[in-house]
């Protein structure tokens, strides 16, 4: 009879196979960790930063205010009058949009880390995803305004008729708030369902201010849509300043929590 020493029984091969997954596991999520929280970080202060030195450029703090005309100017004055203002704001509109990329990037990565090895829930997965699509489209608006204003800059300033330079420069504000306003829609829904995954794992406090979050960024699309300039600014800065900022920062840190629970298994 042969003997049973020396052969591994069929439970510890599985018990092995289990624990080598488990290994596996540990070090992605160890991995993870630190990469999420300096992004985090790294896009919130970019979001805050952004969201501020825009509020001072819409106040006519940062920038010349917008100009205000007389009934006695000519058209052909007016428009002059604005399009030099227009010109004179673009090197400080390139910072703070250039800023705002730097945030959204982040929130974007975020949404690709928060689908690490350890979550297996289809619903989180989906949301991360809807994440990084909605701050993707929020990128590809904005680098199109800022060719699209650095056109308008050149040609206000090297004789082209203006009414020319008018229609281009109110067809990129057009197409720049399209994507923006599915961005935010976009961003709006992934928090939402990430409430929700939020809610189900017991995470009641970071669930409600997703679900916050979210609902603003439904709002601000909206307000969009109805053309609510002073409510689109006043969200945006908002979000941008606060909102934002808050969510990233919490959420980077329960990611790390939640991989060191899990490494500690």
């Amino acid at each position: 009879m042969p003997s049973r020493r020396g052969r591994p029984s069929f439970l510890s091969t599985v018990k092995e196979d289990v624990m080598e997954i488990m290994t596996v596991q540990q070090v992605a999520a160890r991995r993870g960790r630190e990469p999420m929280t300096a992004v985090t970080y790294t896009g919130a202060a970019a979001f805050c930063t952004a969201a501020i030195w825009y509020a001072l450029a819409v106040q006519g703090v940062a920038v010349a205010r917008q100009p205000t005309f007389t009934r006695h100017q000519s058209s052909a004055q007016r428009f002059r009058i604005f399009y030099d203002w227009v010109v004179s704001t673009l090197p400080q509109e390139r910072w703070y949009v250039s800023l705002a990329i730097l945030g959204f990037l982040s929130l974007a990565t975020v949404g690709m880390l928060m689908r690490r090895p350890t979550s297996h829930d289809q619903l989180s997965a989906a949301a991360a995803l809807m994440l990084a699509m909605g701050s993707t489209l929020w990128i590809v608006g904005n680098l199109f305004q800022l060719g699209g204003h650095h056109a308008v800059g050149l040609m206000a300033t090297h004789g082209n008729p203006l009414r020319v330079v008018s229609s281009i420069f109110f067809t990129v504000e057009m197409i720049d708030d399209a994507f923006e306003t599915a961005a935010f829609a976009t961003i709006g829904l992934a928090l939402l369902l990430l409430a929700r995954v939020g809610a189900q794992s017991g995470q009641r406090a970071w669930s409600r201010y997703s679900a916050g979050l979210g609902t603003a960024c439904l709002a601000l699309a909206v307000a969009y849509i109805l053309d609510e300039g002073d409510i689109v600014n006043l969200l945006l800065v908002a979000l941008g300043a606060v909102a934002i900022p808050v969510w990233m920062i919490w959420t980077g840190r329960a990611q790390h929590h939640a991989a060191a629970d899990f490494e500690a298994r």
